[in-house]
């Protein structure tokens, strides 16, 4: 099943596309996140919405000093808070 979640990763993942592959699973399954060495439960809280910019492979955080291109491209993001 983790070959699904790896495909999905190679491009830009959509909330459409998290919610297609969660249907598989029920609904009362936990969800863990990597912590180091370890596994941590995921909270409601550890979820928020933030803008960055995309940049290639990587999306850089968004700044007040930012250039005008740069708030430009900025877009919102839903964020899963890691180590």
């Amino acid at each position: 099943m983790l070959g699904a979640l790896e495909l999905i990763l190679e491009r830009e993942m959509t909330v459409a596309d998290l919610k297609k592959m969660l249907e598989r699973y029920p609904d009362d399954m936990e969800i863990l996140n990597g912590r180091y060495s370890d596994y941590a439960l995921i909270s409601e809280d550890e979820w928020s919405v933030v803008e960055a910019v995309p940049k290639g492979h990587y999306v850089m955080r968004s700044h007040p000093t930012m250039s005008p291109e740069n708030k430009a491209a900025a877009k919102k993001y839903l964020y899963l808070e890691g180590n």
